[in-house]
């Protein structure tokens, strides 16, 4: 009778020690998120090609990806340059950056013009200028950003 009665005690400690260990784990998997991951907002630029002198004004705008709390980026150039009308700017650093093309004067088809890649914040601080490149070409030669990654 001992042995039945120490044989059910052992039984429902190993029994009970199952429950609790299934009740431990969780069956769901949190996943993270990596430095990676893309920001939920949307990039894009206005161009008004409508001016005189062959002169475009061009902005880049940001919007959150549901539409709401759309703002312009205020991006302050020195006054020799322009944002290049013919080149689409890209966000880096998880959609805290943006990096775009500028030019030193408007399109003609005379002489060499000089490009830029800057880089700002999505609030227009933190300007920097990356590289630039020369044109060695008289006519209609660019520097076209095909993407930062």
């Amino acid at each position: 009778m001992k042995k039945l009665l120490l044989s059910t005690v052992v039984l429902f400690l190993f029994s009970a020690s199952i429950l609790i260990f299934q009740a431990s784990c969780k069956k769901e998997a949190n996943a993270q998120q990596s430095g990676n991951e893309q920001s939920s907002v949307i990039l894009y630029k206005i161009a008004d090609e409508s001016l005189p002198n062959n002169v475009t004004s061009a902005e880049y705008w940001v919007v959150d990806i549901n539409g709401q709390n759309k703002r312009k980026i205020p991006i302050n150039l020195p006054t020799n340059l322009v944002l290049h009308s013919g080149s689409n700017g890209h966000l880096v650093n998880g959609g805290k950056t943006l990096i775009f093309t500028v030019t030193d004067k408007e399109e003609t088809q005379d002489d060499p013009r000089i490009y830029y890649i800057y880089s700002c914040a999505l609030d227009g601080s933190n300007l920097k200028k990356v590289i630039d490149y020369t044109s060695t070409n008289k006519g209609y030669v660019f520097l076209e950003l095909q993407g930062a990654y």
